[in-house]
């Protein structure tokens, strides 16, 4: 009797496993399906409370996205504080938690892919609890 308990314990623990580790269970809660950055790919949870977040992302002119590329974000262009330097991820996309204000989104010129124009610093707004998404795409030399 105790041998067939270890073993139904043992399958429900396995079976509980693959379940909580490979079926999304987020797609069977019918919630709130608000955007948030990134999530849809498990990159960003929430925002955190008295921030706002900006989400850029960086294409080339065919709709690649341009992985790697350094994106600065500041109050001026210029230097960025540690805080204002991101590379874009594998779909092109940069995170930055922020307080709300007026920022400028621009590039580094000296890591900035060669055969491409260097756009002018894009001014944003950023909001507490929003999203603000910002599409910059680059254009051939």
């Amino acid at each position: 009797m105790t041998k067939k308990l270890i073993i139904i314990a043992v399958i429900s623990l396995v079976v509980g496993y693959l379940l909580g580790n490979f079926v999304p269970l987020q797609n069977f809660s019918g919630g709130n399906r608000c955007r948030q950055p990134e999530q849809q790919r498990g990159k960003t949870a929430s925002i955190p409370s008295g921030k706002g977040i900006l989400e850029v992302t960086v294409e080339n002119s065919s709709n690649q996205p341009m992985v790697g590329i350094e994106i600065d974000v500041a109050v001026q262009p210029g230097p960025p504080e540690d805080w204002g330097t991101k590379e874009a991820n594998v779909n092109g996309v940069a995170n930055f938690e922020l307080n709300p204000g007026s920022y400028y989104v621009y590039f580094n010129t000296s890591r900035f892919p060669s055969g491409y124009k260097i756009p002018p610093p894009q001014k944003v707004d950023v909001q507490e609890g929003q999203v603000e998404s910002v599409r910059i795409v680059l254009e051939k030399d």
